[in-house]
């Protein structure tokens, strides 16, 4: 089974807590459904925010030979705290986010996999008053097999954010193949939205049969000091006819 790769949008939507989005939509008929858990710190100062995301949800389905739908709910507590003393404490859902992933085309040589992907983000909750009524996120994802256990995944794209910020974002991910079921990954993401920042980070995953977990660690140049997660998918043929 191949190792899934994801994207996540915390707070405001993308930050720091991305990873790779897939080159290629989920197969007809095939829902994958993936649940995540996210932790991150930053300091300042005598100021630390801690934020987590809580079970976020993500559906995707395939629903033809090149294209498939997802969805996804994103549930955010935040803490800031000023000389070990809570001044603020936010837990609510953040927003919901629906959209698209096309196949363009696939590998040949030196020319990467590419897909197309589109979403509509919907705001959330009372942190959003100020904010647009609508945002979205366009991206183009691409793929290239380097060696026999090497495969390099980046991502370009665009976000009109629901906070008013609008954001340049690139993603990169380099995955090594150590078996059928284990890959490691480093993945390094940037933004840029009047200022230019990016993370690193390192991480897992681990396949069994129709099952992934992933995890992973890493820092900002600017922001956050410290960030970790994990992500359980699952992947279920829904049309697989029983034998009898």
């Amino acid at each position: 089974m191949k190792i899934l790769v994801y994207l996540s949008f915390l707070n405001p939507f993308f930050t720091f807590a991305q990873t790779i989005e897939s080159s290629k939509a989920v197969e007809k008929n095939y829902l994958e459904m993936e649940t995540e858990v996210f932790y991150s710190e930053e300091q300042s100062v005598e100021m630390i925010t801690k934020s987590w995301n809580l079970f976020n949800l993500l559906v995707r389905y395939g629903i033809g030979k090149q294209s498939e739908l997802n969805m996804s709910l994103f549930n955010v507590k935040e803490n800031e705290y000023f000389v070990n003393n809570v001044i603020s404490n936010h837990h609510q859902f953040n927003h919901f986010k629906i959209g698209v992933i096309q196949n363009v085309w696939e590998e040949n040589g030196k020319r990467p996999e590419l897909a197309i992907q589109f979403n509509v983000l919907f705001p959330l909750g009372d942190m959003h008053e100020e904010a647009n009524n609508l945002g979205f996120i366009t991206s183009l994802n691409f793929s290239n097999s380097l060696a026999k256990k090497w495969l390099l995944n980046y991502n370009v794209g665009y976000i009109k954010d629901i906070d008013t910020v609008d954001k340049y974002f690139y993603i990169g991910n380099l995955q090594y193949t150590l078996n059928q079921n284990l890959t490691f990954f480093t993945e390094n993401t940037g933004e840029y939205h009047g200022d230019f920042d990016w993370n690193q980070s390192i991480g897992f995953g681990y396949a069994y049969k129709d099952w992934t977990l992933e995890m992973n660690v890493g820092k900002g140049f600017l922001s956050p000091d410290f960030f970790v997660g994990g992500k359980i998918i699952c992947s279920l043929n829904i049309k697989k006819k029983t034998i009898n």
